[in-house]
């Protein structure tokens, strides 16, 4: 029993729990700084003083009635294979935890995957040999990038990106009424995307009258005619 320690792998809500002998179970560290290159978020560095760890399982084996005898499952070793194999192709990070009668071979990380052979002697379904491994997984939010359409193998239409908040917005109607805080710039910005053409707004209509002859003083509740080249 000293020799054994049990894989945990909780996966979509599921715990899977694999018995093995350690003989050929090691963790590396990647002890230098890591450079990652992520689309849509550019250069990454994973410190020295935290290095993503891999985890090996070599050379070992399902064998059934080792699992019959120390786990509570109706499982059978092509079962585990089956999961372990929809887990690698899934893509998606585990929970990996591995418990042990020794401490410093415990471990608690979210990995990855990597189901990596496994072997099935003629008629010794039974006993099944593989080798695993698991990339420590560290989540980083990555920005997606639609790709350009293409039509025909010849036109290109680019994705066109979302609108931007100071764009030019068509007004509802004719008149715009003043807020407080408002000025001839602030609001030809607003409305036609270009402030220093704040003097078309000053003149459109009946505007000159209704401000005066100082643009600079306008008062919240003051209906202003829009030009009509804004419209």
């Amino acid at each position: 029993m000293n020799r054994m320690l049990f894989i945990n792998l909780i996966w979509r809500n599921e715990r899977v729990i694999i018995p093995e002998l350690f003989d050929n179970y090691r963790i590396e560290y990647n002890a230098p700084p890591t450079e990652l290159n992520i689309i849509g978020i550019g250069k990454l560095w994973t410190p020295s003083y935290k290095p993503p760890k891999t985890v090996y399982f070599e050379n070992t084996q399902f064998w059934k009635d080792f699992i019959k005898k120390y786990i509570e499952t109706d499982w059978n070793p092509k079962d585990y294979v089956n999961f372990l194999t929809e887990l690698r192709d899934s893509r998606e990070p585990c929970r990996l935890i591995v418990e042990s009668a020794y401490e410093n071979y415990d471990l608690n990380i979210l990995a990855l995957i990597d189901f990596a052979s496994w072997n099935v002697a003629h008629g010794q379904d039974n006993d099944i040999f593989y080798s695993l491994i698991f990339y420590e997984y560290e989540p980083h939010e990555v920005k997606i990038i639609e790709p350009p359409v293409i039509i025909n193998n010849e036109q290109v239409i680019e994705p066109q990106p979302p609108a931007r908040s100071n764009e030019r917005k068509p007004p509802p109607n004719a008149t715009y009424e003043v807020v407080s805080g408002d000025s001839l710039w602030k609001i030809s910005q607003k409305l036609c995307g270009d402030g220093s053409r704040w003097r078309e707004l000053y003149t459109a209509g009946n505007n000159q009258s209704v401000i005066g002859s100082n643009p600079n003083r306008i008062y919240a509740g003051t209906k202003l005619d829009i030009p009509e080249s804004w419209r």
